[in-house]
């Protein structure tokens, strides 16, 4: 009786520690995906903080008070320039190296990377290939935003004459190169096939009927495309290219 109850318990704690294994193997994908999300978004706001701070001074500059005299505007002009200069020098230290953190995060392809678990987390949410592409173009594109915006500063700064950047055209078209990089890992992971099924549905969209169906056959979301028998189904594991899922 005594061993009978001590197995027992034993494949008791079995299934508990099993279902902790479980729950930990899927909470710690997104916890990680989280914490990395913050780190992401410390360097971008650094680069709109920049990005704000030129504006305003241009601002600034451009709406002085008409009622002023000319040598007050000079004054105020002097020196919204000479702070312009100083942050422009700023820019030209500190950007590169923030566009390269933030490459480090877009440019990344493996089974872990950031870019991955975010096209997958758009996976997840969506009932078809178009919302698919869409919620990971978004995503994206609300980083590339931002890149830009770094590079555009770059390129203020490599125009300003006292901001001495020599070394700003290099600096902006390897940067330039990246976001590139960045936007071909973006097709590659979403998968090339998802991209030109999508460009094709936006120009052909009567013609493209599709859905996602699970590996027993079962469709995502909230109600079944009617489709002949002779279509091809489509089985989804992870982000791949949804090319089986598209019926004519």
């Amino acid at each position: 009786m005594g061993l009978q109850t001590d197995s027992t318990l034993g494949i008791g704690r079995n299934e508990e520690l099993k279902r902790t294994v479980d729950t930990l193997s899927r909470e710690l994908p997104e916890a990680l995906h989280h914490l990395r999300s913050d780190s992401l978004r410390e360097s971008l706001t650094k680069i709109e903080t920049m990005y704000d701070t030129i504006t305003d001074l241009m601002e600034t500059a451009v709406t002085l008070p008409e009622e002023i005299s000319n040598a007050e505007r000079d004054k105020k002009l002097k020196a919204i320039q000479t702070r312009l200069e100083d942050r422009l020098k700023m820019c030209s230290n500190e950007i590169p190296g923030i566009l390269d953190r933030i490459n480090d995060f877009l440019a990344e392809d493996g089974p872990r990377s950031f870019l991955r678990q975010s096209v997958q987390k758009a996976f997840d949410n969506s009932n078809d290939f178009v919302g698919y592409y869409e919620k990971s173009k978004t995503s994206m594109l609300n980083y590339w935003v931002v890149v830009v915006k770094g590079i555009y500063l770059l390129q203020m700064a490599y125009d300003a004459p006292n901001v001495d950047f020599s070394e700003g055209m290099l600096t902006i078209q390897r940067q330039m190169g990246k976001l590139d990089n960045q936007e071909q890992t973006f097709k590659e992971v979403v998968g090339q096939n998802t991209v030109r099924m999508v460009e094709r549905a936006l120009l052909r969209p009567s013609s493209i009927p599709v859905m996602f169906l699970t590996d027993e056959g079962f469709g995502i979301g909230p109600k079944r495309l009617s489709v002949p028998d002779t279509t091809s189904s489509y089985s989804q594991k992870g982000t791949a290219d949804v090319e089986n899922a598209i019926w004519v």
